[in-house]
């Protein structure tokens, strides 16, 4: 009994000693994780995943044979060329294989729709693949290099450097990229143009994290030789109370292209607002844009309502599509609505009706998504539409664990309709972590 009093009057001291002495931290283990996919319709997709425990360290590949089976037509096909492939690896301060534009995407896309100036700092993301459209090396942090080019056009190459610190309200981003030439064509207006040097360079900067936040940019690209180019880009949104407000405008001139060489010329503007609390939650949002060369401005706008009680979760929306200018003719409108009784939203039924050019295009729809019980799914479809009815929907069972699982799946590829037309889809899908 003394011994256990002193045990305890001693622990304290035991405790910071113990506390103040270094601890080595144990080493993260490693995780492999398998994903097999087989399906009719896509083929047969492989993925393997291995990685720290704490996902700071990833290195994936994955393999995609396609193919098309089609059960009830007994018809199956192989598209030309090799099995798609790809990989990726991502490390602290490293990032190569398969990947998509992160911060570079202003310059990529400087008239795109969403966020564009957001997100991290560095010039590319994690992709999946094989389905990453560039290949990429890219070392640093908050700094560094990278050398790029598209997966299809790899003479499109790229090596450039960033500068852009977490948490830094200024990013900057400058790269030199190869222009393949082209023989051109029989038209006079298809000249030949020989292999050039294109030189792109922007800057950004934000304010506020959160709401309000304020986002602006610009850019310049020289050709060597070549038409220079040049884009803006500006982002916003606040909060005022319960309304949300959110805005972008972006403009880029004729002659500019990417570093893939898809070009982005013209305009876009963008507005949206928001309640998201309230008897009736309602959004606006308004889009306007279009190329220099491509006639006169066109815009759009939309309306969404949220009414009735809470359990009903009925929305009506309102779709306008019209072209600034004398004798463009009448707008297009389109009317939607969406009812989901209970809170899981089981039982959806929707409909919408389209006013384009004169012609009317309408539909209705009733959809059940529920469990038959443990490891097992339906879905099932009804709907009508200017053509007739139709159905589709699937089943599936499943089994598994925390660390596998397996699960078959029979549904529609194409709805069923009374003419007989209609295929079926079969896919197995499986995962394995290890250890």
């Amino acid at each position: 009994m003394r011994f256990l009093t002193l045990l305890l009057a001693l622990a304290p001291g035991l405790s910071v000693h113990a506390q103040g002495a270094p601890v080595p931290t144990p080493p993260t283990p490693a995780t492999t994780t398998l994903v097999l996919d087989v399906s009719s319709a896509s083929g047969t997709f492989l993925d393997l995943s291995v990685g720290t425990g704490d996902g700071s360290a990833v290195f994936r590949a994955a393999c995609l044979l396609p193919w098309d089976w089609r059960p009830l037509a007994g018809s199956a096909s192989v598209p030309d060329g090799l099995p798609l492939a790809g990989f990726s690896l991502s490390a602290p301060g490293l990032l190569a294989g398969g990947v998509e534009p992160s911060g570079l995407r202003f310059l990529y896309r400087p008239c795109a729709g969403g966020t564009v100036l957001g997100g991290k700092g560095q010039p590319f993301a994690r992709a999946a693949p094989p389905g990453a459209g560039t290949l990429a090396v890219q070392a640093g942090s908050g700094a560094g290099l990278f050398l790029a080019a598209p997966r299809d056009d790899p003479l499109r190459r790229s090596v450039g450097a960033w500068f852009g610190p977490e948490g830094s309200p200024v990013r900057a981003f400058a790269l030199l990229g190869r222009e393949p030439g082209s023989a051109g064509g029989p038209s006079w207006f298809d000249p030949p143009s020989p292999e050039a040097r294109r030189l792109w360079a922007s800057v950004s900067c934000s304010a506020g994290d959160g709401l309000p936040a304020l986002r602006l940019a610009c850019a310049g690209s020289l050709g060597l030789p070549g038409p220079d180019a040049w884009a803006a880009r500006a982002e916003a949104a606040c909060r005022l109370g319960a309304v949300r407000l959110s805005g972008e405008a972006s403009c880029s001139s004729r002659d500019w292209t990417g570093p893939d060489g898809v070009g982005s010329a013209g305009y876009r503007l963008a507005a949206d607002l928001s309640v998201e609390e309230g008897p009736v939650p309602l959004s606006l949002s308004w889009r306007s844009g279009d190329g220099w060369d491509d006639g006169p401005p066109a815009g759009s706008a939309g309306l969404r309502l949220g009414l009735g009680p809470a359990a009903l979760r009925l929305e009506a929306s309102a779709g306008l599509d019209l072209v600034l200018a004398p004798g463009a003719g009448p707008p297009s409108l389109d009317l939607g609505f969406s009812l989901r009784p209970g809170e899981r939203g089981r039982l959806t039924l929707s409909g919408d009706w389209l006013d384009a050019g004169g012609e009317d295009r309408w539909r209705a729809e009733l959809s059940l998504d529920r469990g038959a019980g443990p490891g097992m799914g339906a879905r099932l479809e009804a709907g009508i539409d200017g053509t007739g009815p139709w159905l589709e929907g699937a089943c599936s069972v499943g089994l598994g664990g925390p660390r596998w699982e397996l699960e078959l799946e029979l549904g529609t590829r194409t709805p069923f309709r009374p003419d007989g037309r209609g295929e079926l889809e079969l896919s197995c899908s499986s995962f394995l972590v290890l250890p």
